[in-house]
């Protein structure tokens, strides 16, 4: 299978828990016999040089790019770091040239990265990683002055998720709480581990 992961981070140059998940899950799979490449960009990552791993590349999102696709946003004039976190989005699947040639793109709910590719007619089907919404840290860490934003924020990412061809959490309480949201059933799987795990769907009532 051909699979794209378009992600906010991605180590070295970047860290947080995405990062590790990913360091761990991406050359597993890569080791498994797929064939698999990694998108790597945010409102605010930088430009570095595509590199080659042991059985995968990693490409950054230019920075130009990103520009151009955020002055195309005028409706968000008023709220300037949402309006860069959606040029941000549409860049990177600009860049990833809508994942032609991809079997599935899996992507995060940080960022919106999804909101591109759930909106696509022309996309691959897309598996939207569930870690902890842009929309979710606003709620619990609100920012004087952006209350506008976390809402408008949360909008677009439940209008969104809804449309994903698969949902999945490594949390069991953050899929029950999506799944309750949008109606629909979202599939836990731990974080990826040496010893085997087995994912299920988390389904409305239960855990």
């Amino acid at each position: 299978m051909r699979i794209l992961f378009v992600l906010p981070e991605f180590p070295p140059q970047y860290g947080g828990g995405i990062a590790t998940y990913y360091e761990a899950l991406i050359p597993a799979l890569s080791a498994a016999g797929h064939d698999v490449n990694v998108l790597v960009g945010s409102a605010f990552t930088s430009d570095h040089p595509t590199r080659t791993e042991e059985g995968y590349t990693v490409e950054f999102l230019d920075a130009n790019r990103r520009e151009r696709a955020t002055g195309e946003f005028t409706a968000y004039e008023a709220v300037p770091a949402l309006r860069r976190t959606l040029g941000a989005a549409w860049a990177l699947f600009q860049q990833a040239n809508q994942g032609a040639g991809y079997d599935l793109v899996e992507t995060t709910d940080f960022g919106l990265l999804f909101l591109p590719w759930v909106v696509s007619e022309k996309s691959p089907p897309v598996l939207v990683q569930l870690h902890a919404s842009s929309g979710q840290v606003d709620a619990r860490e609100p920012k004087e002055g952006h209350a506008l934003q976390g809402h408008l924020m949360r909008m677009l990412e439940v209008r969104g998720l809804a449309g994903a061809d698969a949902l999945q959490s490594n949390g069991r309480a953050n899929a029950r709480r999506w799944g309750q949201r949008l109606d629909r059933d979202v599939t836990y799987c731990p974080p990826p581990a040496r010893r085997r795990v087995r994912c299920r769907a988390v389904h409305l009532g239960r855990f």
